[in-house]
Parts: C-alpha cells; sequence; structure tokens
C-alpha cells in the first residue's frame, strides 16, 4: 500500500513539473516570438488583422465580413477565432491594445492546461503511466505549438478545443459528454477549416466505446451530431440564409490580399511549381521578365498567354496593384481586369492538367509531401535563428515518423478500444493529402501550421512508440 501510494505521489509529482516546465518554455517562448517573428509587435502575425477587423466590423456596423467591397468578404473568415478575440474585447473594456495581450496570455493558460488533457488521455488510451507521462512531456515541448501561444493566430487556440473534445470524448463519464464534445470540436473546426473532417472521424470513436450497446451509441451519436449541427451548422447556415451562397468553410477572395487575380495566379502556379513567393515577387516588384518551370512553356501557345497574362498582372490586376501600393488607399479597387486575368490563369491550369497530368497528380503532390515531412529550404541559411528553425524542423520530422511506428505497433498489438489510433490515422492522411495533392491553390499551399492538428495527435503514438522500442525490465 506504501509503495503504490509512494509511485501515485512520485507521478503526481513528475506530471506537476511536467505542467511547469511547460509553462515556463510558453513565457520564454514570448522573448522568442520578438526574434523570430521579426515584428515590432510580436503577437500580431499576418492574420492577425483579418481576425480582428472581421470581429470589429461585426459590433461597428452589424456586418461581419473582412473586405464591404467584396461580394466574398462575407466568408473571408471563420467566426471561430474572431469571436474569441473579441470575447477579451468585451472583458478589456472594449480596448483592443489590452484585448490582443489578453489574447496571448489566454493561449498560453489554455496551452498549459492542454499538457493535462494530453496526459490524461494517453492514460486512457494506453492504460501506461509511462506513455501518458512521455506523451505529456513531449506535448509540453513541442516546439511547433509553443510558437504559436504568443501569436494570435488561430493555431493554439484550435489545438486546445480540439485537444479538450478528444479529452470529453475519451475521459468524460457524464451523461451527456456528447453535447459537450460536439460544441468543443465545432469550436476548433471554426478557427481552423481543415478539421471539419474530423466530424465524421468522431463517429467512429462512439461507435468504438459503445459498439456493444448500439441504443446508447445511437443516443450519443445523435447527441453529439445535434451540437455539431447548432454550433458549426450555424456558419453554412448564415451563409446560405443571409447571402444564398453555401460555403462550408471560407472564401478568401474577399481579402485584398488574395484577391481573385491573386487566387488565380496561385492555383495555376501550383500546377507548375511547389512554391509561389519567388514568382510573385517577381511580377508583383519587379519588371524582370519573370521564369515559371519549364513545363509551363511545354505548349508553345501557353506561353504567349503567360507571358501576357503576367503583363495584365502588372499593369491591372487589382490584387497585385494593392500589394504593390501595400494596401494603402483604395486606387486598386477600380479599373481592373481580374476577370481576363481568372480567364488566361483557369485556361493555363487547364492545359497542364491535359498535357502534364503525371506532373500535376503526382509529381508536383509528392513535392509538396516531401515538403510537409522535411522542411529542408532553411538548411543552409547562415543566420542563427533560421538555423534553428531547421533543426526543430528536422525534430519535427523524427517525431512525426516516431508517431507513425508507433501508430502501427499500437493496431497491430493492441485492439483500439478507444478509437483515437484510427482516428489519428485517418485525420493525417486525409490532412496530409488533402493538402498536398487538393486541387486548389490555398490546398497545395504549404505551411507547416497548417499540419499542426494531425501532427499532435501522432505526438500521442509518438511517446507509446519509444517506450516500446526501449529495452523492457523483466
Amino acid at each position: 500500500m506504501h509503495t503504490v501510494f509512494s509511485k501515485t505521489l512520485s507521478n503526481y509529482r513528475l506530471l506537476v513539473g511536467i505542467i511547469f516546465f511547460g509553462l515556463l518554455l510558453r513565457i520564454l517562448s514570448i522573448e522568442f516570438a520578438n526574434l523570430y517573428h521579426e515584428n515590432k509587435i510580436f503577437y500580431i502575425g499576418g492574420d492577425s488583422g483579418a481576425y480582428i477587423f472581421c470581429f470589429d466590423s461585426l459590433i461597428s456596423t452589424g456586418t461581419y465580413t473582412i473586405n464591404i467591397d467584396s461580394e466574398y468578404g462575407y466568408f473571408g473568415r471563420m467566426p471561430g477565432y474572431p469571436f474569441y478575440i473579441g470575447i477579451f474585447y468585451f472583458l478589456s473594456g472594449m480596448n483592443w491594445e489590452i484585448a490582443l495581450q489578453m489574447v496571448y496570455f489566454s493561449q498560453i493558460i489554455l496551452d498549459t492546461v492542454a499538457i493535462y488533457l494530453v496526459y490524461q488521455i494517453s492514460a486512457k488510451i494506453f492504460t501506461d503511466n509511462k506513455v501518458a507521462l512521455l506523451n505529456s512531456f513531449l506535448y509540453a515541448t513541442y516546439p511547433f505549438i509553443i510558437i504559436w501561444n504568443p501569436i494570435l493566430f488561430a493555431e493554439a487556440s484550435s489545438v486546445f478545443f480540439l485537444l479538450l473534445g478528444i479529452w470529453l470524448l475519451v475521459v468524460s463519464e457524464k451523461k451527456y459528454h456528447l453535447l459537450f464534445v460536439g460544441i468543443s470540436l465545432s469550436i476548433s473546426a471554426l478557427m481552423r477549416p481543415q478539421l471539419i473532417c474530423i466530424f465524421p472521424l468522431i463517429l467512429i470513436v462512439i461507435y468504438q466505446i459503445y459498439k456493444k450497446k448500439m441504443k446508447l451509441f445511437f443516443f450519443h451519436s445523435l447527441l453529439y451530431l445535434f451540437s455539431v449541427m447548432i454550433v458549426y451548422g450555424a456558419w453554412p447556415a448564415r451563409n446560405y440564409i443571409l447571402y444564398n451562397k453555401l460555403i462550408l468553410t471560407q472564401d478568401i477572395r474577399g481579402l485584398v490580399a488574395w484577391d481573385t487575380d491573386i487566387n488565380a495566379f496561385y492555383e495555376y502556379l501550383y500546377s507548375v511549381h511547389t512554391s509561389g513567393q519567388p514568382i510573385f515577387t517577381d511580377i508583383t516588384f519587379r519588371k524582370t521578365k519573370v521564369k515559371f518551370p519549364p513545363c509551363a512553356y511545354k505548349v508553345k501557345a501557353d506561353s504567349i498567354l503567360l507571358d501576357s497574362t503576367i503583363e495584365l498582372c502588372r499593369s491591372c490586376g487589382r490584387g497585385f496593384k494593392a500589394w504593390r501600393e501595400d494596401f494603402k488607399g483604395t486606387n486598386y479597387l477600380v479599373n481592373n481586369c481580374n476577370e481576363k486575368i481568372v480567364e488566361n490563369f483557369r485556361m493555363l491550369k487547364k492545359s497542364q492538367i491535359e498535357n502534364n497530368p503525371l506532373n500535376y497528380y503526382l509529381t508536383l503532390p509528392l513535392k509538396n509531401l516531401g515538403k510537409a515531412l522535411f522542411k529542408q529550404r532553411l538548411a543552409n541559411n547562415d543566420t542563427k535563428v533560421k538555423k534553428m528553425s531547421f533543426i526543430l524542423f528536422t525534430y519535427r520530422s523524427c517525431l512525426i515518423f516516431t508517431g507513425i511506428i508507433g501508430l502501427i505497433i499500437f493496431l497491430k498489438r493492441r485492439r483500439d478500444e478507444t478509437g483515437i489510433a484510427i482516428t489519428s490515422l485517418i485525420l493525417f492522411l486525409f490532412i496530409y493529402g488533402i493538402l498536398c495533392f487538393g486541387p486548389t491553390d490555398q490546398m497545395r499551399n504549404i505551411e507547416m501550421r497548417y499540419f499542426l492538428h494531425p501532427d499532435i495527435l501522432l505526438l500521442f503514438f509518438g511517446g507509446y512508440s519509444i517506450i516500446q522500442l526501449l529495452p523492457q525490465k523483466r
């Protein structure tokens, strides 16, 4: 009895130590953010202004939009994170400066709580305290969740609500807990659109838990689906009822930075190339001839059309002009040729699919997948920060493959009684697949933060893999 108590106390101390260490790292991330994000106001990122503007527009004009001048502005950002920011706007006495600082502090607190959620979820899945402690440590020290803690992006908050939903699902034993599972996961998906794929996957988990009691399965499934329809469903319902458009997630064409000409350009570019920034910069800010990959010039007519379309982008592309003028004033809104630019780029993309199908459907997506799994671009950079970034990206790749190995070992050796293993596998395959192989510009726009959620779920099996591969005491 004394031995069991001592072991429990020792485990408790370890967990508390891990949580406090994680909190310390998250506080220190504030200093790192100043350096890494190279921004005077370190907690403001590229997307932050859009979230703030949407909520500010709602309380100022009564209309939720990112751009009142665009028909797509009403759908430019999903409401999860803007409303989350808005809570602190009211708590701060309607002072944006104070509110935004409260937001990043709240994200640090929530992500510290998430360390405990990871521990409890792991204990339930694996029934092994060593795995649970190791997983909580891996999450507490995982650099790619820590760096988003002090930044006003939706990543950290959406991860918390994802983990909270999973915790409610597999740990909580309350009668109506599935209602709160649906609410929490809906909030997470309203922050990051790629998470809508989690909704049907949770039904797998519910089935695994209640498959021997089908009445309970149907009861809890209905509770879950009801809350998802009410909370998440309110967004597409609003889009259809008010604006007669069935948009399930978002349409970023309403953002000036992603105007229709910019959107069409990237959609074409990702049919011939995996990286857009250098070419975009050449078109927007330089007058030199733009060089696309050789496959773009495979058809002579395409070469001529591409060159003429680039000239249109430079002379009368509304989005390109906005970037050149640093989004100052409204002169870029008039006398544009966006419709022609969009038409041309769509023709060019169609030609690529017809004439280079292997490149479009396989070669480029596999390169995207390589980029998603192995971040190599910063390897030869001289700055200390970017060299450190390369080390961290390498660490991320190791954890991903450790997690995949752990997932395979788990599914071979044990029954997936909670359904989290198969859910994590499907989520990983779906998000990586759709972002690397998908047909639109946003789907092939590879940013590491877009993969954060499946990466986090793989961490559970990373710890399990490490424990299984270590020599076992006899």
